[in-house]
């Protein structure tokens, strides 16, 4: 059997924060909701497998912030399958010098399956550079996730919008922040069933570079496998093989025409029963 890797700490971005109570009255609260203990069940594996259900849900650990009946909080990160890991010191170390929150125990959820059918979730607007939201983004983003953890996934995409427009507006269309929230929108908008309009998305992040160039970084690639995933959930159409262009044309620009990214989005296209259109060439390449 595979030891599963612990995750990186920095890796794992500054948002979602959850906030986990224990409490001594047969309830655990995550995220402002009171949830029973069962009988016999530990209050902590309780409150891991509530966390470890939005890990799954996003597809990657999730920090966490653990607070002790006695006001000890601990941060924590937890990943889709409960394992939990330390992510700092105590806020409040005077308490108890041994760790009495959240544990690593030999319980664990399955591993959840690695093809979950969605793209790879963004980090928040911030996380690239490990600064934290601001408080209205932070605010946004918590709203964003209880929708869709809610399965509000049209909410949760108007507000994705809203964040977009803001972020625009007050960082710049081309800032790391306004890209960051964009990815947001594209996770979104793929999870409320607008796959073409993610995969545009996407692409168009994956396109940012100056000039189509340079080097692709882990985050590019993101973005680019992203865009061809979603596309690839759609019918043919149309508008479907005008996207598929325009995920060609960012898989020539990064990986070059005959890489395997772009031969397997040339197969595709060559299997739709609407009428080929010649790939656009130069600017064209963006309508």
């Amino acid at each position: 059997m595979v030891t599963p890797k612990e995750p990186n700490l920095a890796d794992v971005p500054a948002w979602p924060v959850l906030t986990v109570e224990l409490r001594t009255d047969g309830y655990v609260v995550v995220e402002g909701e009171t949830i029973p203990v069962a009988a016999g069940d530990d209050a902590r594996q309780t409150a891991v497998e509530v966390v470890a259900a939005t890990a799954t849900l996003i597809g990657r650990p999730v920090r966490v912030e653990a607070r002790e009946p006695d006001g000890t909080v601990w941060p924590l990160i937890v990943t889709p399958d409960a394992r939990v890991v330390a992510a700092g010191a105590s806020r409040n170390p005077i308490q108890s010098r041994r760790r009495r929150g959240l544990r690593r125990g030999s319980q664990r959820r399955p591993a959840a399956n690695s093809h979950t059918g969605v793209p790879v979730p963004p980090p928040a607007p911030g996380a690239e550079t490990r600064s934290a939201p601001d408080p209205d983004t932070q605010a946004t983003l918590a709203r964003i996730l209880s929708d869709l953890r809610n399965g509000r996934t049209a909410a949760a995409r108007s507000r994705a919008q809203s964040l977009v427009d803001r972020l625009d507006e007050g960082h710049g269309r081309t800032s790391p922040a306004a890209s960051a929230g964009r990815e947001v929108l594209a996770f979104t908008s793929f999870v409320n069933g607008d796959v073409l309009g993610a995969a545009t998305l996407y692409a168009e992040l994956a396109m940012s570079r100056p000039n189509g160039e340079g080097p692709v970084d882990e985050r590019i690639a993101r973005w680019a496998d992203n865009a061809q995933f979603s596309w690839s959930q759609a019918t043919y159409s149309a508008h479907a093989d005008r996207v598929g262009r325009r995920v060609l044309a960012m898989r020539v620009s990064g990986w070059g025409p005959a890489s395997a990214e772009a031969d397997a989005v040339i197969r595709r296209l060559s299997q739709s029963p609407v009428e080929a259109q010649a790939l656009p060439e130069g600017d064209d390449q963006q309508n």
